[in-house]
């Protein structure tokens, strides 16, 4: 398997375990796992797209009825002039980058966003830059009515807005110490029969 796959699949395993501990208040870290149903030629049907991470356990299975995961990591540019000879991507690429390929993060939310659209539930992004810690990304609008005055206990937070679209972003750790997967559930049942609205 190429270094990159192996990267990816650790980072995989080890978000699937926190968010594991997050929905079980720190019991369990096996109730969200790899997902190994994928978009195939022979199975393009909406309901095989569910992201990186699925639920293995019931007590997982709310979370991802309401969101779709897509989990990236790395993405450096090779270079002399940086810190291990690799500069990791920046959010301001958005705006100064000189190569539109090395614009990651429109790339990874197109991808995020459209699994989540064929599957019917809300994007959330997870990425790692290297030599950085996980962030959550969403979009603000979502975030707000799912966890509403809970966001306001975080402190650090960013956000980005391109193609008209709004994104906020969080460190993954203080995002999940300060977000009740009860508010997750409370939404649900609170809009299980209405589509959400941007």
């Amino acid at each position: 398997m190429p270094l990159g796959q192996q990267k990816g699949s650790a980072f995989e395993r080890k978000t699937a375990r926190e968010i594991s501990l997050w929905l079980s208040k720190g019991e369990s870290s096996d109730w969200v796992w790899k997902n190994r149903v994928k978009k195939s030629k022979m199975s393009p049907e909406k309901r095989y797209q569910l992201g990186d991470l699925s639920a293995v356990h019931t007590g997982a299975v709310f979370f991802f009825e309401l969101f779709s995961l897509e989990l990236k990591i790395g993405y450096s540019q090779k270079t002399d002039r940086a810190f291990k000879g690799y500069l990791p991507w920046d959010i301001l690429d958005n705006i100064d980058v000189r190569n539109s390929k090395n614009n990651y993060l429109p790339i990874f939310w197109e991808q995020c966003e459209r699994d989540a659209v064929l599957s019917e539930r809300i994007p959330m992004l997870i990425f790692q830059r290297d030599y950085r810690v996980p962030v959550v990304c969403m979009y603000f609008s979502d975030a707000l009515k799912v966890w509403e005055e809970q966001l306001e206990r975080i402190p650090d937070w960013c956000m980005c807005g391109f193609d008209g679209k709004t994104l906020v972003m969080y460190r993954m750790n203080i995002f999940f110490n300060v977000c009740s997967p009860r508010k997750v559930k409370e939404f649900l049942v609170n809009n299980r029969k209405r589509r959400l609205k941007r």
